[in-house]
């Protein structure tokens, strides 16, 4: 007797479904319960992000027809973590970078994902501050997994994160090894651009970078810049951000239109513009109107602000 496989359920709806190959990202169920806020109230942006990422984790299977062994790669090729950058994120969920940043961070504070940042070399170009994500298999399995139940008999929600946040769990800048990597803007599973790390030279101070650079991007997100226009302020501001602070503060004084803001920035904090004092001074016996106070090279900064803008 012949077997036969019949592919078709008698639903047609369930057939034409079928029929789609469907494939992507899988969301457990428990998601909704364990990837929750103070409140909580589950985070659906946050949910997303990390079921792509574990997309990118999980191995690919691939069969040899001839020996009919089975191995597994991954889907990414460089050789720790997966890079990510807020525009990928952006781009596929049609969100804005401060949405991108804080699913990042709350997916951090729930201690599932670490953010590594790196400087790297990309076909004889250094770029600095590229973002990699790191997943944490111990902690995912604990929020897809949790020891207690989902619901209870009566449907109450009985269900908590049953570990704490780490501080030894934050996000860290890293040095990275000396190794190739074949992925930078978009990630593939094919071998596209050769990338090497090199060890970042900048010293932070014990400052961590992760928080330098989140907070670069809030205090410029009004000029909505490209990743690597911030990465080259914070690079000319030897990522200290009391030094790009002061140069908006010169910026907000300004009149006349910016067109090159990246560029304005970056010769401001390398020339050290300082914003003009407008403290007031007392009346005097001469005239009957408050004086302004200015510094001793207000009228060096204003010509050469002047020139600037012409």
């Amino acid at each position: 007797m012949t077997k036969s496989i019949n592919p078709l359920t008698q639903n047609p709806i369930v057939d034409a479904v079928g029929k789609l190959n469907l494939t992507g990202n899988i969301v457990p169920e428990s998601w909704y319960y364990t990837i929750i806020n103070d409140k909580g109230k589950t985070n659906p942006l946050a949910i997303l992000i990390l079921a792509d990422i574990v997309y990118w984790y999980r191995p690919t299977e691939e069969r040899d027809e001839t020996t009919l062994s089975v191995s597994y790669s991954k889907k990414f090729h460089d050789e720790n973590y997966l890079q990510r950058s807020y525009e990928q994120l952006m781009e596929k969920f049609n969100i804005s970078k401060k949405q991108a940043r804080d699913a990042l961070i709350f997916l951090e504070d729930l201690g599932v994902v670490k953010r590594h940042f790196k400087s790297i070399v990309v076909a004889g170009l250094p770029l600095s501050n590229v973002m990699f994500l790191e997943l944490i298999p111990d902690v995912l399995e604990k929020l897809t997994f949790p020891s207690g139940q989902f619901l209870d008999l009566g449907g109450n929600k009985n269900v908590t994160t049953p570990f704490p946040k780490s501080n030894e769990d934050m996000t860290q800048m890293e040095t990275a090894p000396d190794e190739k990597v074949d992925t930078y803007t978009k990630t593939s599973s094919k071998n596209t651009t050769n990338i090497s790390t090199q060890s970042s030279s900048t010293t932070l101070e014990d400052k961590n970078l992760a928080f330098v650079v989140d907070e670069a991007q809030e205090l410029l997100k009004e000029f909505d810049l490209p990743e690597k226009d911030i990465q080259s302020i914070l690079s000319a501001a030897d990522h200290d951000i009391l030094r790009i602070k002061n140069a908006k503060a010169v910026f907000d004084q300004q009149t006349a239109k910016i067109n090159n803001v990246t560029g304005w920035f970056i010769k401001a904090i390398k020339e050290g513009y300082q914003p003009i004092s407008k403290t007031p001074r007392i009346r005097n016996g001469i005239h009957n109107f408050l004086e302004r106070e200015y510094s001793d090279d207000f009228w060096e900064q204003l010509e050469r602000r002047k020139l600037m803008e012409d």
